[in-house]
């Protein structure tokens, strides 16, 4: 797999990875301007041949970055792609000089939270009834310093 910078060619494929991995997908238009509005966000995708197979999203803001969503193709599942997004991720992160990267996830993401932590995020609290559906979140942070 591949890593480059996502761009508004990409808009299509990222919007059919968004509804096969998330129960609340973003709208087009809410990746469209993340892609080209947003000054703050930082849009990689993972591809195979012409394939988009995966993507991760985070925001950089001063000294510390958000990972927003990370997704991978339920076809390339469990090959390490998720841990290669992530990783990939942290290293941009690490280079703009941010000390830490948080994230929130849904307590019923068991897959995604052995990811986090296999990457060496650390639970730091839960935030109750966090999701529009009463869910909680799980707060992770990862020093990169």
């Amino acid at each position: 797999m591949k890593i480059r910078e996502a761009t508004v060619l990409d808009l299509e494929q990222l919007f059919t990875l968004e509804e096969e991995c998330f129960e609340h997908p973003f709208k087009k238009e809410d990746i469209l301007r993340e892609l080209s509005e947003n000054p703050v966000a930082k849009y990689f995708v993972g591809v195979e041949g012409d394939e988009l197979v995966g993507f991760v999203n985070f925001w950089i803001t001063f000294d510390s970055a958000t990972i927003n969503q990370i997704c991978v193709t339920k076809s390339r599942r469990k090959c390490g792609f998720g841990g290669v997004l992530m990783n990939y991720a942290l290293k941009i992160a690490k280079d703009n000089e941010c000390e830490f990267m948080t994230l929130e996830v849904r307590k019923s993401s068991i897959a995604a939270i052995a990811l986090y932590e296999k990457c060496g995020f650390t639970l730091v609290t839960t935030k109750p009834q966090y999701y529009e559906n009463g869910e909680d979140a799980l707060y992770y942070v990862k020093g990169l310093i």
